[in-house]
């Protein structure tokens, strides 16, 4: 069955080497070197975000939830957890984003202690929101 395969496709011909050496050659006259670059390295700039992450974005929201929750849950109970949810996912981004800084353990503590208690809330987004906030906050401690 061997040489009958090998015989109806051609592979042990002249003609079909003669083909794939064609085309070959013609694939590696057109095919660019990805890997190469033709201009200089830019250096790196450093992560100014990470200098001001905790003091303008990190604590002043987690502040803010933890001032306003109790009235806004009471208020709009379904709307309080949409706000949370997407909150602890801004809060983990904001951790992500930050995460060259020297503080980033820290904001990573106050992160995982914020969003530990929502792993297992009712409000599915919620949860998902909590638990990938603690996956962040675990993958920065």
């Amino acid at each position: 069955p061997d040489g009958t395969a090998k015989a109806l496709l051609g592979v042990g011909s002249t003609r079909s080497r003669k083909l794939l050496d064609t085309s070959d050659t013609k694939v590696l006259e057109r095919t660019r070197r990805w890997g190469y670059r033709r201009t200089a390295l830019q250096p790196s700039s450093p992560n100014l975000f990470a200098q001001h992450a905790a003091s303008l974005f990190f604590f002043p929201l987690l502040r803010g939830i933890v001032e306003h929750w109790a009235p806004l849950q009471k208020r709009h109970p379904h709307h309080a957890t949409v706000l949370r949810a997407r909150a602890v996912h801004a809060l983990a981004c904001f951790l992500d984003c930050a995460s060259s800084a020297p503080g980033s353990q820290a904001l990573a503590s106050h992160l995982l202690a914020f969003a530990w208690r929502d792993v297992r809330s009712e409000d599915a987004a919620l949860r998902r929101a909590a638990r990938g906030a603690a996956l962040t906050a675990l993958a920065w401690r």
